[in-house]
């Protein structure tokens, strides 16, 4: 399904199968792709200010957006019936208003009502965010996307430390949604100057919505409110990007048998495992692994790597005996001793 396409986190992997696919199907090909997630329309329509659209009652705004999508999404007909009521209609026009709402909003570009300035720096924190990503097929205008981190692409540098935490939501739920998480990152070379580097990746994950005596059944099921399918199950399929080449030695808190370590996009190592969590659960994931031999305390350099989507990520690393914390909230954020 075109819907599984993206299982890639470095975008132009993804594009490039959507296309392919696509082709296939159409026998047409795509110029481009952009994704846009719910910060990006935030941002946007912030920006535009107030937008009329055709069935509202009232205006749309940065601040109520992403409200309103959720209540269209729960009452797509707009009689007030639940979804259990109209399952079968609910369910083909539950995204019925976003063509509707999208013309809205570039109506009101195209009118020049709006503070350019604002739209410009809106988009462009947008696009620092990963929170909109485009992939083109001329070839120029992507190179110069990936130039500026605006394509979505992985940015594995070969000179230095790597992470990227990848989390796929498996369950037929919108639980990522509310989920916390953080990640605390450790790096020693026990043996001394010139040996092999091991590191400590530690994700913290919390489910905050409290659900007492929850069961986890893996099944699709919608409910009456958007917000319903926060008060799920989280079934997660969790990959970590490091460096090629780097050797996973264990792994704690995921099923045991879903553990793998292969090579990954762009140049990369990848790890990874399944678990489920209840909600109000909190679960520490570990990897533990050895780096590449290139990688070297005296010059060493730290590239993190934000997945799109997510919110800000707050961040504890240790290098040697120095520890260090920040929230990272834009694409990559680049660490290198002084």
């Amino acid at each position: 399904f075109l819907r599984d396409a993206n299982w890639s986190p470095d975008l132009p992997t993804s594009a490039r199968i959507i296309d392919t696919i696509y082709s296939r199907d159409t026998g047409r090909t795509v110029n481009g792709i952009v994704t846009m997630d719910l910060h990006a329309v935030s941002l946007i329509v912030g920006a535009v200010g107030p937008v009329t659209v055709p069935g509202l009652d009232q205006p749309v705004t940065g601040q109520n957006v992403v409200e309103l999508i959720k209540e269209l999404w729960a009452n797509p007909l707009g009689d007030g019936a639940t979804v259990a009521d109209n399952q079968g209609e609910w369910f083909e026009q539950r995204k019925d208003f976003l063509p509707t709402m999208a013309g809205a909003i570039l109506d009101k570009l195209k009118s020049g009502r709006f503070n350019i300035f604002a739209v410009a720096g809106a988009g462009r924190q947008a696009f620092n965010q990963r929170a909109i990503q485009v992939w083109v097929r001329d070839g120029r205008v992507q190179e110069q996307l990936h130039r500026w981190g605006w394509d979505g692409g992985l940015l594995p540098p070969k000179d230095a430390d790597y992470l990227a935490l990848v989390d796929s939501n498996l369950g037929f739920n919108k639980v990522d949604a509310v989920m916390e998480r953080s990640l605390d990152y450790l790096v020693s070379w026990p043996d001394g100057p010139g040996s092999t580097g091991v590191a400590r990746a530690t994700v913290t994950y919390h489910h905050p919505v409290e659900m007492p005596g929850f069961k986890c059944v893996l099944s699709p099921r919608y409910g009456d409110r958007y917000d319903e399918l926060t008060e799920r199950c989280y079934y997660d399929y969790v990959r970590l990007y490091v460096p090629l080449g780097s050797e996973l030695l264990s792994v704690e808190g995921v099923d045991a048998d879903s553990v793998s370590s292969r090579r990954g996009e762009v140049g990369t190592q990848v790890f990874g495992g399944y678990f489920v969590m209840k909600p109000g659960e909190t679960r520490q994931i570990t990897f533990l692994y050895r780096l590449p031999e290139h990688i070297q305390r005296n010059g060493y350099r730290l590239v993190i790597q934000r997945q799109s989507g997510t919110g800000p990520l707050p961040l504890r690393w240790q290098i040697g005996n120095r520890a260090y914390t920040y929230t990272h909230s834009q694409n990559t954020y680049v660490w290198t001793e002084r």
